[in-house]
């Protein structure tokens, strides 16, 4: 990731494995309300001074965006203090990277657009969240893949077949390729729901610690 000062500059580089990168992503930690990102400057006057901050959004890949934040705004002039304390401000909101409480269970919402990286990402996110009973990923839908439809979703299933998540519930008749997949591959429990009926009726069979 870099960002690119003017055209006349050099670019700085966020980075999560390089620790000599201008802005280095040391640590970041995924809790049930938000990430603890830990970021080394390594750009300023102040060489190599570690900075900590708990930012209301799910989804260890948000550090990159954090830690960007945070350098524009030294470009800028701002104190790192009023950086930090500003990003701390920001709250996902509507059903994008959030979580809710719906009666006693937790239910993280990214329902922004359904692509082959954002559904990898989503589930991914959803297996970093700290749960006492099953993590159940909901996936419906189609997206705009148009004819990769089928292989879409083949590339899809081989890729979440290590992921630690327990049941999948493919919603839509366009999911079929998904859910096939992955039953086919016998690791995760997996469910198919034609229409939204069948889906309600279904979840309200879910613990209510999932």
């Amino acid at each position: 990731c870099g960002v690119k000062e003017k055209s006349n500059k050099n670019i700085i580089y966020v980075s999560e494995i390089n620790p000599e990168a201008d802005y280095y992503i040391k640590n970041c930690t995924q809790l049930i309300d938000g990430l603890i990102v830990n970021i080394v400057d390594n750009y300023t006057s102040n060489s190599h001074k570690e900075y900590e901050m708990k930012i209301d959004i799910i989804g260890k890949h948000n550090a990159f965006n954090i830690a960007a934040a945070f350098a524009i705004g030294q470009w800028a002039g701002i104190k790192e203090s009023n950086i930090i304390n500003n990003l701390q401000k920001y709250h996902s909101q509507g059903f994008r990277q959030v979580l809710k409480q719906v009666g006693e269970q937790q239910l993280y919402l990214d329902c922004f657009s359904l692509t082959e990286k954002s559904t990898i990402t989503s589930i991914k996110t959803l297996c970093e969240l700290p749960c006492e009973g099953r993590k159940v990923a909901v996936i419906g839908g189609a997206g705009h893949f148009g004819s990769e439809l089928h292989s879409t979703f083949s590339r899809i299933a081989e890729q979440i077949k290590s992921f630690s998540f327990d049941l999948l519930v493919c919603f839509g008749e366009k999911t079929k390729a998904l859910y096939s997949g992955v039953e086919k591959q016998g690791n995760i429990e997996t469910v198919f729901c034609s229409t939204m009926e069948e889906l309600i009726s279904f979840l309200h069979t879910t613990k209510h610690d999932d």
